[in-house]
């Protein structure tokens, strides 16, 4: 049937034909329904639940090894730097630097300037307040 409302109707209409028992057996099929129903939709609200919580632990494990990761690439980079400072202050050629650290010497030359604006920078802070200190390091 297309229309609801006759489906309905046509529903009433036999169930107005039980007799007692035919009734009783009826309402209690409808109430076992209404019952498994009831149970699939808390297991279904578990089971949500529970993968949300697994999806939360997965995320957080990835998060914690991409930061991991991060980090050690960083840890990587600042002691690559420290070795072309310390090579350039113990008196190796910017090629020679270049070519062990694997980089152009305008690289090299990079990390040198940015190493030299730090010194110069901590050089002039002692004679600055401490609040305004950090809000210069910002």
């Amino acid at each position: 049937m297309a229309y609801p409302e006759l489906k309905e109707a046509a529903e009433i209409l036999k169930e107005s034909a039980f007799n007692r028992i035919e009734l009783e057996t009826y309402d209690k099929y409808w109430d076992s329904v209404r019952v498994e129903q009831a149970l699939l939709d808390g297991f279904l609200e578990k089971g949500r639940m529970e993968g949300r919580m697994e999806g939360r632990m997965e995320g957080k494990m990835e998060g914690i090894e991409e930061g991991r990761e991060q980090g050690i690439e960083i840890g990587k980079t600042k002691e690559h730097e420290k070795t072309i400072i310390n090579g350039y202050e113990n008196g190796l050629s910017l090629e020679l630097i270049a070519k062990i650290a694997y980089l152009s010497t305008e690289e090299v030359e990079l990390i040198l300037r940015k190493h030299e604006a730090l010194k110069i920078t901590r050089k002039y802070l002692p004679q600055i307040n401490p609040l305004s200190r950090f809000f210069y390091l910002l």
